[in-house]
């Protein structure tokens, strides 16, 4: 190979280095622009190994548990907040996560409490939720229901004149 070739062929590598380098600079600027999921996975298909690669692939971590969270509201099922707890579980929305899944017990065995509508099942509701909005209501229908039940057996027994 004479010296002329290998020039040309040097600057011909360069000049590729240099064009496909401005291109995935040019595609990395485009995809953090868009900052969707499509955009950094297509940059990554395109780029694998770029320097650019390691800080794409962060961002699009933080857009899938984005996109996940907000379809675990939507959902807002047992099942949905503990499947993202499970994926993500570092997050900083494992704590409102916990919190949706105590709201939803709570409202089911408030309704439930409601449906039994019996001492026993508004004492234990008490018992497991002090904190609840409805506990002054717990505390109200427990009253009536003694109330209730003391009249009933007082009649029952005759005591009642």
């Amino acid at each position: 190979m004479n010296m002329k070739t290998l020039i040309n062929s040097i600057l011909t590598i360069g000049l590729m280095v240099l064009f496909f380098g401005c291109a995935a600079t040019k595609k990395y600027e485009a995809a953090k622009q868009v900052n969707t999921i499509s955009a950094y996975e297509n940059y990554l298909k395109d780029y694998p190994n770029n320097k650019h690669s390691e800080e794409i692939f962060i961002n699009l971590q933080k857009l899938y548990e984005e996109r996940d969270w907000n379809r675990t509201i939507r959902f807002n099922t047992i099942a949905s907040y503990n499947e993202f707890i499970s994926r993500y579980p570092t997050s900083k929305n494992v704590a409102i996560a916990y919190q949706k899944i105590n709201e939803i017990n709570e409202n089911r065995d408030w309704e439930n409490a409601l449906i039994l509508n019996s001492i026993s099942t508004y004492e234990n509701f008490i018992a497991t939720y002090p904190k609840s909005k409805h506990i002054f209501e717990a505390r109200n229908k427990v009253s009536v229901l003694k109330e209730n039940f003391g009249w009933e057996n007082a009649v029952r027994i005759g005591s009642i004149e």
